[in-house]
């Protein structure tokens, strides 16, 4: 992969999207966050292939999650939000670990300009921000 991402950015292209599922599955999704896991793994290889390149990646659970669905269930089996939501955003850390010594996907919200990828921002705070403030 790393080669493809260098090759990609000497043809001029911008972005790439990397979607890494778990081999190592449970009910919490719980390799979706782990520094060792292949999604890390991925964007560190890419942005160290290509430092210029903006890394966009999956965020969904069910590459993570024994069930395969895009949500956690509670004990009755019905969606979990909270617990989704909280599992969703714990990768965030890892895509933020953008330092010379430990590069991390960019993360970019394109509603904040109206243009794709113009400007960054903080995930953590985009999640405490009313929707009808964004």
């Amino acid at each position: 992969m790393p080669s493809a991402v260098a090759a990609l950015e000497s043809l001029g292209v911008k972005s790439v999207k990397i979607f890494a599922g778990s081999r190592i599955r449970d009910a919490r999704a719980s390799q979706g966050a782990s520094p060792t896991g292949l999604m890390a793994r991925s964007i560190r290889a890419a942005k160290k292939a290509a430092p210029g390149i903006a890394v966009m990646t999956e965020t969904c659970v069910c590459s993570h999650n024994d069930s395969g669905e895009c949500w956690l269930a509670d004990e009755r089996g019905a969606m979990d939000l909270e617990e989704t939501t909280e599992v969703i955003a714990a990768p965030a850390g890892l895509k933020s670990m953008a330092t010379d010594s430990s590069p991390g996907a960019d993360r970019k919200d394109p509603r904040k300009t109206g243009q794709r990828g113009q400007r960054h921002v903080n995930v953590d705070d985009l999640a405490r921000t009313p929707r009808s403030e964004r």
